[in-house]
C-alpha cells in the first residue's frame, strides 16, 4: 500500500507540472514515463494531430500479451488558469499545489491529474509476477484527448481489453451513464459595410464574469451573456450607438468570465455606457474597428428563446436521473471577424438517448425558418465537437466488481449519473465493459481559482484501484454476473 508521503509527494510533482505548450506537455510525459518504468510497464507512445491539434497518448502495459484485461485511462486537457492573482490558497500561484484542511489546492486539481496519479501509485503495489490477465494505463494529453486520444489508442490495437475504468471527479461514485457533449458555432452574416466613425466617442468596454465549468453554468457568471444584456439594455432605453469588435471565452465548455467591445456613440449624444461588472474607458476612434454587429446581436437575442425551447423539447424521459434534470447548456464565446461576421459559440450537453443529429437539423430548420420570415442572410451552425452520452450496465461485471472493491476499502458503493461528459462512450460503444469513477468533485470547482481535491478522496482512490486490479488482473476470475 502507498504510503500517505508517497501519495501527496507525487501529487504534488504532478500538479506542479504546467502543460500549456510542448514543452509543458513533455514534462509531464517524461514524468510518467520515468514512474512507469519503475513499476516495470512496457511504454508506448502515440503522437497524432488532428484538425492541426496535436495530442498524445502514453500507455503502460503489464502482463501477459492478447485481449482482455483492464484498461485504466486518464485524459488531461489544458484549460482553466488565467488570472494567478485570484489563487488565493496558492499563494497566487496556481502550480503550487498546496494542503489545507484536508484538501489539495492547484490547477488541474478536479482534472485528470489527480487520478493519473492514483492509478499510478496503485498498479506500483502490485508485483509484476502476480499479473495474470493485462493491465493497462493509458494518459491521454491534449485539446483532442477525449476523442482521439481513445479512438486511435483502440484503432491502434496496442490493447484489447474486456473492461474500461475511466476518469472523471465523480466524488468516489461509479457513473454507468453520463451527458454527451454538443458544441455549436453559429455564423451570423454581415449586416453592415464598414465605416470609420468620424466623430463622436468611442469607448472601450470590458466585462468581468466569473468562469465555472459549462457543466454547471449556473454558478459562474457568464461575461459574454451579460455584455449582450447591457447592449440590449442600452437600446430599450433608446441611446443611440454602434457596436463593434466584440470577443468573449477562450475555452468551448467553460462560462468566459471575460468580454470585451467597443461602442461609439455620435456626436450629438452625452451618453456613456454604464452597468455592473463593466469598466469603461473612453478612447480614441480604433481603425481596425470592424462594421457594426448591433444588427447581428439583435437576430440573436430574437434566436435565443427559440433555441432554448428546442433544447427543452428535445430532453427525453428520465432526465430526472440528472442535476438538473433541465437542458444545460451556455454561450461558451463570441467574436467579430474584420468584416463584421459575428461568431457565436453554444455548448449544449444532451443526455443519453436524446439524438444530437436530430437537433441539430431542428435547428438548421428554425434558422432557414428565421431567414425566410426575416428577409435577411441565413444564420448558419455548424458542429464544432460532438460526444455522445453514455448509457451503460448497473449490473456488468466491471460495476459489481468494483462495488466490492469500494466496500473492502470503507466507501459506500454508489451507482451514479455524472453531468459532465468523457470518452467513456467510446469505449462503450465498442463493446468494452466501461465505468466512469474518480476521486474529488467537479461541480462549482473545476476551471475556477482556488480549484481542489479532496485529500481523503485520492488516498481511498489509490486503495480502490489496487483493490480492483488485484481482483480483476491477479485473483481467478470473476464470475460474470447480470
Amino acid at each position: 500500500m502507498a504510503s500517505r508521503s508517497e501519495i501527496y509527494r507525487t501529487l504534488n510533482d504532478i500538479l506542479a507540472i504546467n502543460i500549456k505548450g510542448q514543452v509543458g506537455t513533455r514534462r509531464l510525459l517524461d514524468r510518467i514515463i520515468e514512474f512507469m518504468d519503475f513499476s516495470g510497464y512496457r511504454i508506448i507512445e502515440q503522437v497524432a494531430s488532428f484538425s492541426d491539434m496535436d495530442h498524445t497518448n502514453l500507455i503502460g502495459i503489464n502482463g501477459p500479451p492478447g485481449p482482455g484485461g483492464l484498461l485504466l485511462c486518464t485524459s488531461i486537457e489544458s484549460a482553466g488558469c488565467r488570472d494567478a492573482s485570484r489563487w488565493t490558497s496558492t499563494e497566487e500561484d496556481p502550480f503550487n499545489p498546496t494542503q489545507r484542511d484536508g484538501l489539495v489546492y492547484a490547477h488541474g486539481a478536479a482534472s485528470g491529474k489527480v487520478d493519473l496519479v492514483c492509478k499510478m501509485l496503485a498498479l506500483s503495489q502490485i508485483e509484476p509476477s502476480l499479473v495474470k490477465r493485462p493491465v493497462m494505463i493509458a494518459t491521454m494529453v491534449g485539446a483532442q484527448a477525449r476523442v482521439r486520444g481513445p479512438m486511435q489508442l483502440l484503432d491502434s490495437g496496442v490493447c484489447h481489453p474486456q473492461w474500461a475504468l475511466v476518469s472523471e471527479p465523480t466524488s468516489l461514485e461509479l457513473v454507468t451513464a453520463h451527458r454527451g457533449y454538443l458544441a455549436l458555432r453559429f455564423h451570423m452574416p454581415v449586416a453592415s459595410k464598414k465605416t470609420t466613425p468620424s466623430d463622436g466617442q468611442t469607448y472601450r468596454v470590458h466585462c468581468q464574469g466569473e468562469s465555472a465549468h459549462s457543466t454547471t453554468p449556473y454558478l459562474g457568471r457568464n461575461a459574454v451573456i451579460l455584455s449582450l444584456l447591457h447592449i440590449e439594455r442600452y437600446r430599450h432605453a433608446g441611446h443611440s450607438f454602434t457596436v463593434h469588435n466584440l470577443h468573449g471565452g477562450q475555452q468551448i465548455d467553460e462560462v468566459p468570465e471575460q468580454c470585451t467591445f467597443f461602442i461609439h456613440v455620435p456626436s450629438h449624444s452625452d451618453w456613456m455606457p454604464t452597468g455592473n461588472y463593466l469598466e469603461v474607458e473612453p478612447v480614441a476612434t480604433p481603425e481596425d474597428l470592424c462594421p457594426d454587429v448591433g444588427p447581428a446581436l439583435k437576430r440573436w437575442n430574437r434566436l435565443s428563446p427559440k433555441l432554448h425551447e428546442l433544447f427543452r423539447w428535445s430532453t427525453p424521459e428520465g432526465a430526472s436521473e440528472f442535476y438538473p434534470s433541465t437542458p444545460l447548456y451556455n454561450v461558451s464565446g463570441i467574436s467579430n471577424t474584420d468584416d463584421g461576421q459575428t461568431s457565436i459559440t453554444l455548448d449544449f450537453r444532451p443526455l443519453p438517448g436524446q439524438r444530437a443529429e436530430d437537433l441539430v437539423q431542428d435547428i438548421q430548420v428554425l434558422l432557414r425558418q428565421e431567414s425566410t420570415k426575416s428577409r435577411k442572410a441565413l444564420v448558419s451552425v455548424t458542429v464544432e465537437q460532438h460526444l455522445i452520452p453514455m448509457e451503460g450496465d448497473d449490473n456488468s461485471m466491471l460495476a459489481q466488481e468494483a462495488k466490492k472493491a469500494l466496500q473492502e476499502v470503507g466507501v459506500p458503493p454508489v451507482l451514479s449519473t455524472y453531468s459532465g461528459s468523457s470518452e467513456g462512450w467510446i469505449f462503450n460503444a465498442s463493446g468494452i465493459d466501461t465505468v466512469v469513477f474518480g476521486p474529488g468533485i467537479s461541480m462549482g470547482v473545476a476551471r475556477r481559482p482556488n480549484e481542489y481535491t479532496i485529500g481523503q478522496h485520492v488516498e481511498k482512490a489509490v486503495l480502490f484501484y489496487e483493490k480492483l486490479t488485484r481482483r480483476l488482473c491477479c485473483d481467478d476470475p470473476p464470475e460474470a454476473t447480470g
